[in-house]
């Protein structure tokens, strides 16, 4: 007996290859959410942060754009930049990286 996928098993067999394909690149980094909350939680505990507010206690972290965040002090404010470590490519999880704080703007 010979089974075949028929007019439109072949289409749902090639959509679906296609959705697998794309779910493997998807779920290589967090949904957001969670992705921007490890960012958060790493720039609230990062020592060059700290150091780059002259020690002041974090007032505010507010997310400005792409891999961008202003971190406000009581007397200064640094932009934080997400950096992408390599690594890891194609292999699902969170995605690595590191912080780079900008020079920071005192009053």
């Amino acid at each position: 007996m010979r089974v075949g996928l028929g007019r439109f098993g072949k289409s749902a067999a090639i959509a679906l290859a296609g959705l697998l394909a794309g779910v493997s690149v998807a779920s290589a980094a967090l949904p957001p959410y969670w992705q921007r909350t490890r960012e958060i939680e790493r720039i609230a505990g990062d020592s060059r942060v700290h150091d780059a507010l002259n020690g002041s206690l974090i007032v505010s972290i507010t997310w400005t754009g792409e891999d961008r965040y202003e971190v406000r002090g009581e007397d200064c404010v640094v932009t934080v930049t997400i950096v992408d470590i390599p690594g890891n490519e194609g292999i699902a999880g969170p995605r690595n990286f590191d912080l780079e704080p900008g020079a920071p703007q005192c009053q």
